[in-house]
């Protein structure tokens, strides 16, 4: 669900949002934006499956309210004890992401620019016929 969700923000950016922009700036905007909003989804999803983003809530026990605070990963978790470049388990996942995104973004844009040089007539809006 959540790659799809990506699929199709990333058309609905290309197509109706960034309509105006250059042809390769709409590529690299609407790929790192859906690509970012995906995996910050799938990282939340797993997080909270996990346990990894412990998030606090509220209950009734009768009359009385019962708070739980936000707590992080204990002693012991699957989240502690990991180090990566000096960052801490999510820290190291986020930073593995961002670079990914990066990465991809910019292969799209790459690609982009290499089949409008090469073969522009595949990349046509259906308008522009």
């Amino acid at each position: 669900m959540i790659t799809g969700l990506e699929v199709v923000l990333g058309w609905w950016l290309y197509h109706r949002l960034l309509g105006a922009w250059r042809l390769n700036w709409r590529a690299l905007t609407a790929t790192g934006l859906a690509l970012l909003l995906s995996s910050t989804l799938a990282m939340s999803a797993i997080g909270l499956s996990t346990g990894v983003l412990d998030v606090g809530w509220h209950e009734h026990e009768g009359e009385q309210h019962v708070h739980h605070d936000i707590t992080a990963a204990q002693p012991g978790d699957a989240a502690t004890g990991a180090n990566f470049l000096g960052l801490g388990s999510m820290g190291a996942v986020a930073l593995i992401l961002a670079t990914g995104v990066a990465v991809e973004a910019l292969a799209t844009w790459v690609i982009i620019s290499y089949v409008q040089k090469v073969r522009p007539e595949l990349l046509l809006e259906e308008s522009d016929l």
